[in-house]
């Protein structure tokens, strides 16, 4: 099976994960304030605060301005987090594997929650609501370590689902699983 470790592949990784963690807590605000009547809320709240600079406790209304070019802006940052993470991992700076990656990602997120609203926007935290703070944190953690987790195999791998890899730069890097992409790029059909 082909393995690809070339900073492209990793790069292309770091983007998915980041993606797609984003997506799982847009989507878990949108069920959870359609749940509450207010549907869109959330990412029209965080667009108000982060970019135009409202109290939250002023935001009443859904401004789909504030809402569209928050959504950049979040998948943007979520694309940052998700190179960080992704990166950490594939040079095994996370230990563990699937847990410790997740309670690593969790932390992060939360701890940069916390970091944003006490030192740029206070209040932000308590205008969304700490439990479903935790839930959408949680899903985008578990969203992304999914996505690395499955991205990536490890040289110590003892699992016939992950071959061992013997051309990695250490015994303990991690390296991508086969790809499509990178199937086509050592000329061979994934299997």
């Amino acid at each position: 099976m082909p393995i690809s470790t070339k900073p492209g592949d990793v790069a292309f990784a770091s983007i998915l994960s980041g993606a797609y963690a984003s997506a799982a807590i847009a989507l878990f605000f949108l069920v959870a304030d359609a749940l509450a009547g207010q549907i869109l809320h959330t990412p029209s709240l965080m667009g108000q605060v982060v970019l135009f600079d409202t109290a939250p406790a002023d935001v009443t209304t859904v401004r789909l301005d504030a809402l569209a070019i928050y959504s950049v802006v979040h998948l943007v940052a979520f694309i940052g987090i998700g190179s960080l993470v992704t990166r950490a991992y594939s040079r095994s700076i996370i230990p563990g594997s699937g847990p410790g990656l997740f309670v690593f990602t969790l932390g992060l997120l939360t701890v940069g929650t916390m970091a944003v609203d006490w030192v740029f926007y206070p209040g932000i935290i308590d205008a969304i609501g700490r439990l479903p703070l935790a839930l959408g944190n949680g899903t985008a953690s578990a969203t992304m370590t999914a996505m690395i987790y499955w991205t990536f195999a490890t040289n110590d791998s003892t699992s016939a689902a992950e071959p061992l890899i013997d051309s990695s730069p250490s015994p303990k890097d991690r390296v991508l699983r086969a790809t499509p992409a990178a199937a086509i790029s050592a000329n061979t059909t994934p299997a």
